[in-house]
């Protein structure tokens, strides 16, 4: 299906995806905000998920544009893409994101530590991509709290990235 390398950064874009993807949430404000029952007539922000205060997928899509330029953006996270179809990686970023966080999607690439190994990313490379991803949330005016629930769902990926690779603390 995919070359080598387009696995790898599929995998290592999908993780920065997944965090970036909070971002999203900027386009429901109100909803978010508005816990309180007597409000709209739509369900409180806690019962909603994740994927929905994201705005869906149009919004993990507008966190996982913002999150791709960024990279490009970044020498320290460029060079891990240069072999990649980038409209592929999008695309496998938003199904995973969506899924993780609630949403309809089915992720359809490959297991994220068989698909990073190759790249033997130390915890500096996963640092960097979590940074470009802030930056994508910020952007998107996303919510402290959607931020961080994603960032703990996401930081989760961090051992199968790094640590298995022997990159090291």
């Amino acid at each position: 299906m995919y070359k080598n390398t387009t696995p790898v950064s599929i995998a290592v874009f999908t993780f920065a995806l997944t965090l970036a993807v909070s971002g999203c949430e900027s386009e429901k404000p109100a909803v978010t905000k508005a816990p309180k029952p007597a409000a709209a007539p739509s369900a409180p922000a806690a019962s909603r998920s994740l994927f929905e205060r994201l705005g869906g997928r149009e919004g993990l899509t507008a966190i996982a544009e913002g999150f791709i330029s960024n990279i490009g953006a970044d020498p320290r996270t460029r060079v891990h893409f240069t072999n990649v179809n980038m409209g592929t990686f999008k695309t496998k970023i938003v199904e995973y994101v969506c899924e993780r966080t609630g949403g309809p999607c089915k992720y359809t690439g490959g297991e994220i530590k068989t698909m990073a190994a190759p790249l033997q990313l130390g915890n500096a490379d996963f640092d960097a991509f979590v940074e470009n991803l802030t930056k994508s949330f910020d952007n998107k005016q996303v919510p402290q709290a959607d931020k961080d629930e994603l960032l703990e769902l996401l930081g989760k990926l961090r051992p199968d990235v790094v640590a298995t690779y022997g990159a090291g603390p």
